[in-house]
């Protein structure tokens, strides 16, 4: 099984995890090992529409997780191993959410821009989680 990791926001420390093809973005966290950088058109680009632009890069059946911030190897050891989905948010774009498939993530997310309401500003990575436990995906 492809584990990825998709890093939203800045790099704080090398992007390597040993078993796990990572992702960034030029601009917003510059390279620093990654196995993919990916150049975005905008660098104030919310968390999820990140994950959105970064689709074609992903193994559609492939573990994802999408974070704001680089995890620890010990959290990364842990959702490679979960059988559900999972996050861990302390505000609606910060963090990471972690899905089983790319597929899990794409099918939320549309649910989760579907289900929006424009006035209450962008969609988040908490709307998309959400989803995944209305679905029954995580827990």
């Amino acid at each position: 099984m492809t584990k990825q990791f998709l890093l939203t926001g800045p790099l704080t420390q090398r992007l390597k995890y040993q078993g796990w093809r990572t992702f960034c973005f030029r601009g917003v966290s510059p390279g620093a090992g990654a196995d993919v950088v990916i150049d975005i058109p905008s660098r104030k680009m919310p968390p999820l529409s990140q994950g959105l632009f970064a689709l074609e890069q992903f193994d559609p059946q492939g573990l994802l997780v999408i974070s704001t911030q680089p995890l620890s190897e010990r959290v990364m050891d842990k959702l490679s191993t979960a059988d559900r989905a999972a996050s861990c948010l302390s505000e609606p774009d910060v963090g990471y959410i972690c899905f089983r498939t790319a597929d899990d993530f794409i099918r939320c997310a549309k649910d989760a821009i579907r289900a929006h309401d424009p006035l209450k500003g962008y969609v988040s990575l908490m709307d998309v989680w959400q989803q995944a436990l209305l679905k029954r995906l995580g827990g």
